[in-house]
């Protein structure tokens, strides 16, 4: 066999050996230079970025695991990530304000607050986690999602007169859950059964 027959034989055989795809099939190619929204599951690191969705870095091997839309993910501009170790629940927000939630490897889209026609802003700031239930701190008020039926279960507009004023956080002290907003701090008692009331 001729000197250059054995040379491009082996670069076939170097080729063949350094596929790890097949042929037709994609393969990712993601940035992980910038990330704007992290949580932690057991030993993952999930990140969240404004270019590919997220990724996850595990502590223990030091694998990074790429999660995008390819993934069944619904965007890939992620604002904000949190997770609720008591449903088992990764809510995913983007930044048009469209919902993800990763329970049990499945993807379930949650679109109802980026299709609801608000006036002004619907920015999901803040997440917070209680009773199997997920207090969203939007723009225009609290939504609250029920991570158990995967379905939103109320709305509070808390401002003066009931209107709509940015809620920039939220969280719970065991009796009062309170809501950091444009105009202050505001709080209402846990115990209520009318939290939707701006009154209360």
């Amino acid at each position: 066999m001729q000197k250059g027959s054995l040379l491009i034989l082996f670069f076939i055989t170097v080729a063949a050996l350094a596929q790890d795809r097949a042929i037709g099939t994609w393969k990712q190619h993601l940035p992980y230079k910038y990330g704007n929204a992290v949580t932690q599951i057991n030993d993952d690191i999930f990140c969240g970025n404004l270019h590919s969705t997220m990724f996850a870095y595990n502590r223990t091997n030091e694998e990074i695991r790429p999660f995008s839309i390819l993934d069944n993910f619904s965007e890939t501009e992620v604002s904000k990530l949190k997770y609720d170790s008591t449903t088992g629940t990764l809510l995913i927000a983007y930044e048009n304000s469209n919902i993800d939630l990763l329970k049990n490897g499945k993807v379930i889209n949650m679109p109802e607050i980026e299709s609801k026609v608000i006036v002004g802003g619907k920015a999901i700031n803040d997440i917070h986690f209680l009773n199997g239930k997920a207090y969203l701190a939007c723009d225009f008020g609290i939504v609250v999602v029920d991570l158990e039926k995967e379905e939103i279960s109320d709305t509070y507009y808390i401002g003066p007169d009931a209107t709509r004023i940015g809620i920039n956080a939220v969280i719970d002290d065991g009796q009062w859950l309170l809501a950091a907003t444009e105009i202050g701090l505001m709080k209402a008692d846990l115990n209520s059964n009318a939290l939707f009331n701006y009154s209360n």
